[in-house]
């Protein structure tokens, strides 16, 4: 009778014990921060002046290219908090003049350091829908082919904000690779004048765990 009820309490022992083990398996692939690699295309670009007096004047963007890192504080395995800070180089479209091309040959670089809130939401097997926030500050650098005395020609600040909706493929539990497509507007003040640029920008990019 010894053997069996010893096999009987380790068999009971083992059953409250796998909960417990699942559990904490479960918890170390849990990873606490996320890091995040960024690349953005712009398309359909406006450029907004705004006049303290007179009427706003629009014009159109060549496709934006942005870089932007970021790193998260996972609060859950859906939600994240946390910074990034985006290096985004805005040109103007090429545009015709009484029969002369008048063309924009440098890009002017806008950086954006945010912090925003990210959230991923299991779809299927490997696959999540990714939805992110951010707010922050922007610095635009001056526009090398600004003419002397104009608004651009000079360091402007300003403000930023973006939102994106897209999924996320995860190869393991430290790596993913993500893709999405969102809205990009930033706004600096200075000079009796608001400029305001506004992308639809597609994002691709790699997401890393630690």
């Amino acid at each position: 009778m010894e053997t069996p009820m010893k096999t009987l309490f380790a068999l009971a022992a083992l059953t409250v014990a796998l909960p417990g083990l699942a559990a904490a398996e479960e918890e170390s692939k849990f990873k606490a921060y996320t890091g995040t690699l960024e690349f953005s295309f712009g398309f359909g670009g406006t450029a907004t002046a705004e006049p303290d007096k007179g009427d706003s004047t629009e014009a159109d963007l060549a496709t934006t290219l942005s870089i932007t890192p970021g790193l998260d504080k996972m609060l859950g395995t859906t939600v994240g908090i946390g910074l990034e800070y985006g290096f985004n180089w805005y040109k103007g479209e090429d545009v015709t003049v009484a029969g002369t091309t008048v063309e924009d040959k440098n890009r002017q670089l806008v950086m954006t350091p945010m912090g925003r809130v990210r959230m991923a939401f299991p779809v299927y097997d490997k696959i999540t829908f990714d939805g992110m926030f951010g707010i922050g500050a922007a610095l635009w650098t001056a526009d090398k082919d600004a003419a002397k005395d104009t608004p651009t020609d000079s360091l402007r600040v300003g403000w930023a904000l973006r939102f994106n909706f897209g999924g996320s493929y995860q190869f393991n539990p430290s790596v993913a690779a993500f893709g999405s497509l969102g809205y990009m507007t930033t706004t600096s003040f200075g000079d009796d004048v608001s400029l305001t640029y506004a992308t639809i920008p597609l994002n691709v990019g790699l997401r890393g765990g630690f």
